[in-house]
């Protein structure tokens, strides 16, 4: 192939343009035989086309066919133009036909120019957006992490001040001693373990009142003793007259021995029963002490397992940090290179827009050669000579023409490669947008997955508050079982609000999620590719709310666990409360005994004032001793008094708690019913949402069928559209072979006019007269060939613009390929992207109309949904007062634990006794089966000595009855006694001798007496015995105490533990207002989304018209192409007549 001027001469295989005079085509070559259509992408088709002129194929891809067309081949302003015989005019419509497939892509350019600035604008947007997450994460891992620090610390310092407390427990069982002045607390203080000074020096009086009593316990015996060898020294010295009056005297020793004894055994009764109850309460608080362990290990092990999800949170963190600047880079790169492609179009822009300006030129000054030419034609044939030079001249100034129109044609194919090259960047540039979008939306996975953690950490934090409320109502039960179960019911009153609240807030959630679910439904019939994330985002809503579901059914489990717990407690308490009815009746049943001993000994005191009336001369020696005696009585009686009236004040308050129980019983009978309605009503609605939730995959489900069924529809299209396209290729190929096989027809006509011309010698008689005409052609030929050289002025300034916008493109392509890698990688993705915007124009006239279904429901919806809105402002302000509520009830309940703190004290105190007697009793029970045998031998004195006791008990009731009834008698009787005995004192001195003469005679009865002192010593061994179990009893009560102490110390750390359990509770609080504030941050995202989706939604409608506008310029395409097609057949007729004009010149 040979090349000259930009005419290609063909040597058997390319094409050409015709050799004669006027000869200017630019087509493509004929088809070969074995050549055939194949579909390829653009870029292959761009790459493989001619470099010479083949343009018609880039101008489809790059320009709307109407223009093209109607630009070169119907023009209705144009004046119809007459054939001729000389000439071809088809050069115009190709040169017209090229600037206008400038000008379109020129258009076209802008247009994905300023969708690239949009996109760019979304993504720097959504930037923003992503930091603010991440600030968000930070802050919030900030926090975690000083909380975790917190509660180590506070972990460590318990730890420590378990550790001195072991060690000082550690010392006192092998010192006996507690070195409190060595211990250093961290987070307890010494008074809340060990107790204040004021505690301790009520302690130590406690104690110094009861070593005293034991010391008078003491001195009674020695006083007994002594009484009882002044009786044997008396009755060995005694008269004979008198040993009557000893029996009596032994028998008053032996009931005070008896009563003595009695006492002994009901003190011992007493201590049995309280240590059993003492045992009982001892086996419940090691029981709660157990539950607190394994909470509190529960606990340690959560608080680990907190530690490790907030560690995950931090690596996901960093993730998501690394993969924010890797998207901020990728930013950065899109941006330069928008930069330089503005740079570039904007270059290319004024490059056409000069070509542009200098086509127009050239086609004017082309028009008014043709006119000239036309009207020049009639005198060629006189001026062949002239003519044939002024044509080798004007055959030069064409061939130039041609070359520059050649040129033109190469820097046009070349700008185009610039804008397929910039339309591939924009492509790898919308790939890249996907990309970020995808990370995003990674990223907000990530994030609902970080918050659905802390909602997670929240709820057990909500267990532990749960749980640390029960610890607390479990150590108020060991207070007072009555009080602590109207606690319980409070506390459980509180427990149901806040789940009220808890429920009335997941209701406005799952409000929210079912609009937003809506919305989604709404927004997911406008795009394929937001349908996909919506389907994704619903999907996470609905395992979302399932795991809400499944909260709640774990929290309405808890609940009915936590209320069959509490009927368990309440079945404890109504046992207990039995027990304790039964034992008042054993009590009154004691007391109606008492009583009745009570009325038999004033029986026997009234029978035995006689006697005393008749022994008072006998006793006036001794009145100083029974006076002693009877103030004693007095003072016990008084002390039995004072026991009863306590014990039916006891008897009152067990009746009033009793009553007080029965009515909170049915109080928690009414709450428990209650709690069982809300829990069907709670189950109900998540009977509806499991409904609701299935509906919607039902829905999901036939969308995802349409989609496939409307994804085949617009396949079948396409291949029905490649069908066409190929249609029309094939037959633009015939015309243009046919237009190729007109031009070698008219070239050939031309050559015999020439000859034709050459043989009109007969006309140079004309010739002369149009010498003037041919002068003016000089000059206008010379006018032309001033404008050439303009032209090629321009034309050099072009060529140099042209090189230094190549050595830019140049250093794009460079910077290109390093890009390159990434671009292929997400061409795929642009390409499925593309085939998924050509499905999605056909689904959009169908969502269209489910759209217009749709609004009439989001209006009714939003008709319920503002109903909903007033529901919850009601609820809101509930809350606010449930909440005023809740910080005035933590204010009492903060009161009542103060005041519970000071009762634990006590109670534990007690209890540490009650635990020490139980061991004692034990160890004491086993003595006491041994002991049971000597007391089975001694049973049968121990039964005659109880006659005797018997006897003076009823003696001892009389007198205390007529001491009761004549206290004022016996004053004055006891005045006229002491008179006496003022007196007697005086006779004492002559009455000494008469005393020695009678212990003479006390002597011979001391002998008589001696087996009666036999019985009494054994039956004082018994009482030393009974002492001795005494005193260990009360070293055994010391140890107690002391482990008491212990406890206290414990139970103090425990009650610091547990306000620290409330801090930390109020912390949680905090930190769920701090989520409800994230949840309207997320709500504001989501109506951002809502629009952003209607923004979507108007481009799709916008693609949608481009479409059917597309679809018009097809339909005229086709006439177009008939037109064509018409016009051939006019060609082909116009090259008959002139085959008949060349036959008539011959």
């Amino acid at each position: 192939m040979e090349e000259r001027g930009g005419y290609y001469y063909e040597d058997g295989s390319g094409y050409r343009t015709g050799g004669g005079r006027d000869d200017v085509y630019l087509g493509r070559p004929p088809p070969r035989g074995d050549e055939q259509y194949s579909y390829r992408p653009q870029q292959q088709q761009y790459e493989e086309l001619p470099q010479g002129g083949d343009m018609e194929y880039v101008r489809r891809r790059t320009r709307s066919p109407a223009s093209s067309l109607n630009g070169s081949f119907s023009d209705p302003d144009r004046e119809p133009r007459v054939s001729s015989p000389k000439r071809v005019t088809w050069k115009d419509p190709v040169e017209q036909q090229k600037s206008q497939s400038i000008r379109v892509s020129a258009t076209d350019y802008t247009g994905r120019c300023r969708e690239l600035e949009r996109e760019l604008r979304n993504l720097s947007v959504e930037k923003t957006r992503a930091e603010t997450l991440a600030e968000d994460l930070k802050s919030r891992l900030s926090r975690q992490e000083e909380l975790v620090s917190q509660f180590r610390e506070q972990n460590s310092n318990i730890n420590h001040d378990v550790d001195q407390l072991i060690s000082v427990v550690q010392t006192a069982r092998i010192s006996g001693r507690w070195e409190i002045e060595k211990v250093r607390f961290r987070e307890l203080t010494v008074d809340q373990v060990f107790g204040s000074i004021h505690e301790t020096f009520t302690k130590t009086r406690d104690s110094s009142e009861s070593s005293e009593l034991r010391e008078q316990i003491r001195r009674r015996d020695d006083k007994i003793d002594a009484l009882q060898q002044e009786l044997k020294r008396l009755r060995a010295q005694g008269l004979p007259g008198d040993q009557v009056h000893m029996p009596d005297i032994s028998e008053t020793t032996g009931a005070r021995l008896r009563e003595d004894l009695k006492k002994l055994e009901e003190r011992v009764e007493d201590l049995n029963y309280e240590i059993q109850s003492r045992d009982r309460k001892v086996s419940n608080l090691s029981g709660q002490l157990g539950d607190l362990q394994t909470e509190l290990s529960m606990k340690d092990s959560e608080i680990s397992s907190h530690i490790q999800n907030i560690k995950i949170l931090q690596d996901k963190h960093r993730h998501a940090l690394q993969e924010s600047t890797k998207s901020e880079e990728v930013i950065r790169q899109l941006r330069s290179e928008l930069l330089a492609i503005r740079d570039q179009h904007n270059q290319s822009s004024h490059d056409v827009s000069h070509y542009e300006r200098r086509i127009r030129a050239l086609e004017s000054e082309l028009a008014e050669a043709k006119d000239y030419r036309r009207k020049n034609l009639d005198e060629i044939g006189a001026l062949q000579e002239r003519l044939r030079e002024s044509h080798s001249s004007t055959h030069d100034h064409q061939d130039l023409l041609k070359s520059e129109l050649a040129r033109r044609d190469d820097t046009i194919q070349k700008l185009r490669r610039d804008v397929l090259a910039l339309q591939e960047k924009r492509d790898a540039a919308l790939s890249e947008h996907d990309v970020l979008l995808h990370k995003l939306s990674t990223a907000e996975d990530q994030v609902t997955r970080t918050q659905e953690e802390m909602h997670r950490t929240e709820k057990r934090n909500k267990s532990l508050e749960a749980e640390v409320a029960h610890v607390r109502l479990q150590l108020s039960e060991a207070d007072n079982e009555a009080k602590t179960s109207s606690k319980k019911v409070i506390v459980l009153e509180g427990e149901l609000k806040t789940m009220r609240g808890q429920s009335d807030e997941f209701q406005g959630q799952v409000a929210k999620l079912t609009k937003s679910l809506q919305r989604l439904q709404t927004s997911s019939k406008d795009t394929r590719d937001t349908l996909s994330a919506e389907v994704s985002e619903r999907q996470d809503a609905i395992v979302r709310l399932r795991n809400d579901n499944r909260d709640m059914e774990d929290k309405v489990r808890e609940a009915l666990s936590a209320a069959q717990h509490r009927g368990d407690q309440l079945t404890q308490v109504r046992e207990e409360l039995k027990q304790a009815v039964a034992k008042t009746q054993e009590l009154q049943i004691k007391l109606e005994d008492a009583e009745k001993e009570m009325q038999q000994s004033t029986t026997r005191i009234s029978t035995q004032s006689q006697e005393m009336d008749r022994l008072q001369t006998e006793i006036q020696e001794k009145a100083l001793t029974s006076s002693q005696q009877e103030t004693m009585y007095r003072s016990e009686v008084a002390d039995r008094e004072e026991e009863i009236s306590r014990l039916k004040a006891d008897l009152n308050i067990y009746h009033e708690k009793l009553a007080q129980a029965d009515a909170q019983l049915l109080s928690r009978e009414e709450q428990i019913v209650r709690f069982q309605t809300q829990l069907h009503e709670y189950m109900e609605e998540a009977s509806r949402r499991d409904e609701q939730l299935r509906r919607t995959e039902a829905e999901l489900h036939s969308l995802d069928d349409e989609k496939k069924r409307l994804e085949d529809v617009v396949q079948r299209r396409e291949i029905s559209l490649q069908q066409l396209e190929h249609d029309l290729e094939l037959a633009k190929d015939k015309y243009k072979d046919a237009v190729e096989e007109n031009g070698r027809l008219e070239a050939r006509i031309q050559a015999s006019e020439i000859n034709a011309q050459s043989e009109q010698d007969v006309l140079s008689t004309e010739v002369k007269r149009r010498e003037e005409g041919i002068k003016r052609l000089k000059m206008d030929i010379m006018r032309l060939q001033e404008v050439c050289s303009r032209y090629e002025e321009k034309a050099s300034q072009a060529e140099r613009e042209a090189e230094h916008v190549r050595s830019q493109l140049r250093s794009c392509q460079n910077e290109n390929e390093v890009k390159r890698a990434a671009v292929k990688n997400l061409e795929s993705n642009v390409e499925e992207l593309k085939s998924k915007s050509s499905q999605q124009v056909e689904e959009n006239s169908r969502l269209e109309d489910k759209i217009r279904e749709l609004t009439v429901a989001i209006t009714t919806q939003e008709a319920q949904c503002d109903k909903l809105r007033h529901m919850v402002t009601t609820k809101e302000d509930m809350v606010t007062q449930l909440r005023s509520d809740a910080e005035s009830l933590s204010r009492q309940q903060k009161e009542t634990v103060s005041k519970v703190l000071v009762r634990d004290e006590n109670i534990q105190k007690l209890n540490t006794e009650i635990g020490k007697l139980k061991a004692k009793h034990q160890e004491k029970t086993k003595e006491l089966v041994a002991c049971t045998n000597e007391i089975a031998k001694q049973s049968e004195l121990i039964k005659k000595l109880q006659g005797t006791l018997a006897q003076c008990h009823q003696d001892l009731d009389d007198v205390r009855k007529r001491g009761e009834a004549d206290l004022a008698h016996k004053d004055e009787a006891i005045k006229h006694l002491q008179d006496d005995l003022m007196e007697s004192q005086t006779q004492h001195s002559a009455c000494y001798n008469e005393l020695v003469k009678i212990e003479e005679e006390l002597e011979i009865l001391k002998g008589e007496h001696s087996h009666l002192n036999k019985t009494a010593q054994a039956s004082s061994m018994e009482i030393a015995a009974l002492q001795d179990q005494m005193h260990q009893l009360e070293l055994d009560l010391t140890i107690t105490q002391e482990k008491h102490r212990t406890a206290q110390k414990e139970v103090s750390s425990r009650d610091q533990v547990i306000l620290r359990l409330q801090a930390d509770l109020d912390t949680a609080t905090q930190n769920y207002s701090g989520s409800l504030e994230e949840l309207k941050v997320n709500e504001n995202e989501m109506k951002r989304m809502s629009t952003r989706l209607k923004q979507m939604q108007q481009e799709i409608r916008d693609a949608n018209d481009s479409l059917d506008a597309k679809n018009g310029q097809i339909a005229e395409s086709e006439k177009k192409i008939q037109q064509l097609q018409h016009a051939e057949e006019m060609a082909v007729q116009e090259t008959g007549p002139g085959k008949t004009t060349h036959n008539q010149w011959r």
